[in-house]
């Protein structure tokens, strides 16, 4: 049996303090590692906008983005409006991780 004092007295000085090797996160399997983002479905590209909405000529038509943390964080999501001539914003927080209370009916 091979001893190593240093290392020894180094590990029950971290585990009288606190440290212990049960308490990190267990590893995944790697089918597990892949994120399971949600796809988002009849999304409009901006370069398809009409014309009066590009160039910021009617009032009105607003900009909406979801900004989503880490669950870990708690649901913590923040959402932006943005009027487009005006530029006047509005942000706030959504506890929904959606956007349907957003949009509203």
């Amino acid at each position: 049996m091979i001893v190593h004092p240093e290392l020894k007295e180094a590990i029950e000085d971290r585990l009288k303090v606190g440290w212990s090797p049960e308490h990190r996160r267990r590893r995944r399997p790697r089918g597990y590692r892949r994120h399971n983002r949600t796809h988002i479905f009849d999304v409009q590209s901006p370069s398809h906008r009409p014309e009066s909405v590009k160039d910021r000529v009617e009032f009105g038509h607003w900009e909406c983005d979801l900004m989503m943390f880490r669950k870990e964080h708690g649901k913590v999501n923040v959402t932006s409006l943005v009027e487009r001539v005006s530029r006047y914003a509005v942000v706030m927080r959504n506890e929904d991780r959606q956007s349907k209370p957003i949009m509203g009916p």
